[in-house]
């Protein structure tokens, strides 16, 4: 038998393969493709097709512009080129709850133009420079420029994220895991929102025109995240809005700020929005965030089976429409401050229950300080305990701080400020007034709250 000994160089690795001639003449190619790696410094001749490259998977990653994707990167000194192919090399740990068996992947500083998958479950993907220094750019403009679909994926991390930008017809950040922390990141210039969190129930972008953007059906069935924090990000002038949640349960979102994104699908008065949190979120906490000159409104809460949301400590100023427009069930909204919107303050549309509206300061607003009910709609039910809010000069015209147009239902606000610190208001200017129907004003303060 005619035996050809051939030698295949991986690197430091020689694998020798034994072939007739016969063998060697029918063998195909090697198609370095379907090992999602290119292969360099490597010479390839005819290997069989049963021959897999396999390198163990390792724990951490090291991703850099100067490095190589090759099948077994991913070391300080032999690093990965790109964040995808780090991701294939890392580790998966199979483990979203556990924060100590999480594999890490480390990216170094440049411009990385790829449209990232993170698919594995249990792994950290932060930057070594921060935003500043690390941009990933999408390099197919209609996706998003990062879509996370696997539970337990810490994205970013406290000055150790990225800047996303480049999707015309997406999101910078798109998620659907549960267990999923996203910090320290920047959308920039995206085509619909600059972090979306779940599916939308309403039109996400250009990519779908024919889509009804006023309601109706979602556009894919809805997927449960839960135990999702969300902290030190910024999103900015992106095409949709900010940020959006829909089946949001059990999470935090803390320390994040949206500012100057836009309305380009008009409509619907969330798109816009600084903070859009949409249907069947539950048990959510909204705090230290701030909504500055956004289109639409800075934080828009959407009524069906939005229940038991925290709300505090958040800013919201000179947005085109209200600065909090709110709408759901079992609401506590306290120690929010809203200024200079084109909007209202607070506009609740009612349907449901305020548990607590309290400790909130609206100023400068152009319209009503806060607005309690919906005109068009009948029914409302209650705010239970409204107390020492602030409401200092809104509504030039009308002289507004507080409007009630609940239907079927007082309002008993107590120990408020009407911006005025020698008349206890509601009144003439310069404090405001009170205005709609049935709400008795108890022992107002002429001290801010």
């Amino acid at each position: 038998m005619d035996v050809k000994l051939t030698t295949l160089t991986l690197a430091a690795l020689s694998i020798a393969l034994l072939t007739t001639a016969a063998q060697a003449a029918t063998l195909p190619t090697l198609n370095i493709k379907d090992l999602n790696a290119t292969l360099l410094d490597t010479p390839i001749y005819k290997i069989p097709t049963d021959f897999v490259l396999i390198a163990p998977k390792i724990d951490p990653v090291y991703v850099q512009k100067w490095g190589r994707n090759t099948y077994n990167c991913g070391t300080q000194t032999r690093p990965c080129l790109t964040i995808n192919q780090g991701i294939f090399r890392a580790l998966s740990t199979g483990a979203p709850y556990s924060t100590s068996s999480i594999s890490k992947i480390y990216v170094g500083p440049g411009k990385y133009t790829e449209n990232v998958r993170v698919n594995k479950t249990g792994i950290r993907i932060s930057s070594t420079h921060g935003t500043n220094s690390t941009l990933i750019e999408a390099s197919n403009p209609l996706h998003d420029t990062v879509h996370i679909s696997a539970d337990g994926v810490y994205f970013g991390k406290y000055k150790k994220g990225f800047t996303l930008t480049g999707s015309t017809d997406s999101n910078g950040l798109f998620s659907t895991g549960s267990y999923v922390q996203v910090y320290g990141n920047r959308a920039i210039n995206n085509g619909a929102r600059g972090f979306q969190f779940g599916n939308s129930t309403m039109a996400i972008g250009p990519m779908n025109p024919a889509e009804p953007i006023t309601g109706g059906a979602p556009s894919q069935p809805l997927i449960n995240q839960t135990d999702v924090t969300v902290y030190y990000n910024v999103a900015e002038s992106n095409g949709e809005g900010g940020f959006y949640f829909s089946d949001f349960d059990n999470s935090m979102v803390r320390y994040n700020e949206a500012r100057n994104n836009l309305q380009t699908l008009g409509g619907f008065m969330g798109f816009g929005s600084g903070f859009w949190i949409d249907i069947d979120s539950n048990n959510d906490r909204f705090e230290y965030n701030i909504a500055t000159g956004n289109e639409s409104s800075g934080f828009f809460y959407r009524r069906f089976g939005v229940v038991d949301q925290i709300t505090r400590y958040n800013q919201s100023s000179e947005n085109q429409s209200h600065g909090f427009m709110i709408m759901g069930d079992a609401l506590t909204i306290t120690n929010n401050t809203s200024t200079n919107n084109v909007g209202d303050g607070f506009h609740y549309m009612g349907y449901d229950q305020v548990l607590e509206f309290a400790y909130n300061t609206s100023v400068g607003n152009t319209g009503t300080g806060v607005t309690f009910g919906n005109e068009i709609a009948a029914g409302m039910t209650s705010v239970d305990d409204m107390h020492h809010n602030n409401f200092i000069n809104n509504d030039p015209v009308s002289n507004c701080g507080l409007t009630n147009n609940f239907q079927n239902n007082s309002i008993f606000p107590y120990s408020n400020f009407w911006g005025n610190m020698y008349v206890a208001g509601p009144g003439a200017n310069p404090a405001d007034s009170l205005c709609g129907m049935n709400t008795v004003v108890a022992t107002p303060t002429t001290m801010m709250n």
